[in-house]
């Protein structure tokens, strides 16, 4: 079952275009989420793709996690949500996204 009908958030079809501030994409399982709107950082993806980038996160930083999802039809998608990171009581960072934010895109298969 694709990802967008777990949340419980409305499904877009197709690339928004949003006028903000441009935001690092930092990789995200989505499906390590530790509340309602709080996603762990700490999965090999998320960790290989900070590296990637040379990231090196602080609470407060303003991301948008992407993960792999797909369309009702099928095809392939990127599922995207914009948030901040917080430090947990653990000293582990996370992010806390805005619901709102959630969105699709197409991608290549």
């Amino acid at each position: 079952m694709p990802l967008q009908q777990n949340l419980g958030v409305r499904w877009h079809h197709g690339i928004t275009n949003r006028n903000e501030v441009t935001r690092p994409r930092v990789y995200c399982d989505f499906n390590y989420r530790l509340d309602r709107i709080t996603y762990g950082l700490s999965t090999v993806g998320t960790t290989k793709d900070l590296a990637k980038q040379g990231l090196q996160l602080a609470p407060g930083d303003e991301l948008t996690l992407y993960d792999l999802d797909g369309f009702e039809d099928g095809s392939p998608a990127w599922i995207l949500a914009d948030g901040t990171v917080v430090e947990l009581p653990s000293g582990d960072l996370a992010v806390e996204v805005d619901p709102s934010t959630f969105r699709w895109e197409p991608r290549e298969g």
